[in-house]
């Protein structure tokens, strides 16, 4: 187990908004952890292979992405239930230190949202 310092970028594509910071984190083996706000982001990282959980007071989501796949996750919003959630993935390049990632997310068959997340760590 490693303690590392993470800069991120999250580009929502569909509200051209940026979301950028730089946290600690740690890096064991194939997983990141980090606090983002109050949101607890964890990353596992496998071949060809990523799943983004975030997790707040508000919701917990599952991020499955696989590079040009169609994958399902899971949205649950807490006083309102679980959504359905399908994350179509246009771009996953896992490097040693980086991490970028292009995907789209479709909410109940209707709300479709694109993001573009990039990651570096030293």
């Amino acid at each position: 187990m490693a303690k590392i310092c993470l800069r991120t970028v999250l580009h929502n594509k569909t509200e051209e908004k940026f979301f950028n910071s730089e946290v600690n984190a740690i890096l064991d083996k194939n997983r990141i952890k980090y606090l983002d706000k109050d949101v607890t982001v964890i990353l596992e990282l496998e071949e060809n292979t990523l799943n983004i959980i975030r997790r707040s007071n508000e919701y917990d989501i599952l991020l499955p992405l696989k590079k040009g796949k169609k994958t399902i996750g899971n949205y649950h919003i807490n006083g309102l239930g679980t959504l359905d959630l399908e994350v179509e993935t246009t771009k996953l390049e896992i490097g040693d230190t980086t991490l970028d990632v292009h995907y789209k997310m479709i909410v109940d068959k209707e709300s479709v949202s694109e993001f573009e997340f990039l990651l570096e760590y030293i």
